[in-house]
């Protein structure tokens, strides 16, 4: 009994979480979206691969699931600024992308010389 308890308590708090973060309104869709994106954008170097995975997941709601809910009521001056917030996202993602690229292959570089270095070693010795 007691246990039943604690479940549907448990089960009522997440609806409420859930229901309390759900964006309701055209206005806290956008506000939401481009600071979601300006976050997104000011941190995008840092983020990990595991990260960056869970961002995109937050991208699709905003771009697809939101967007669908609240496209009859945006302008298209509203549009044309959700486009840009967009582009702004994937900017950021190739930007992070690039840097990690540059990374990988500054360390393939470094691998690829250490292990000629050990073959002349090999060589010599």
């Amino acid at each position: 009994m007691k246990k039943n308890i604690i479940k549907l308590a448990t089960l009522l708090f997440v609806v409420l979480i859930t229901n309390s973060c759900s964006i309701s309104t055209k206005d806290e869709y956008l506000k939401e979206f481009e600071s979601f994106v300006e976050t997104t954008n000011e941190k995008a170097l840092d983020y990990s691969e595991s990260k960056w995975s869970s961002l995109d997941e937050s991208y699709k709601e905003y771009s697809k699931e939101y967007y669908k809910k609240f496209k009859s009521e945006l302008s298209k001056a509203e549009k044309l600024k959700i486009k840009q917030i967009q582009i702004k996202y994937n900017s950021a993602k190739a930007k992070a992308a690039a840097k990690n690229g540059f990374k990988n292959l500054k360390k393939a570089i470094e691998d690829t010389s250490d292990k000629v270095d050990d073959a002349i070693d090999d060589i010599v010795d």
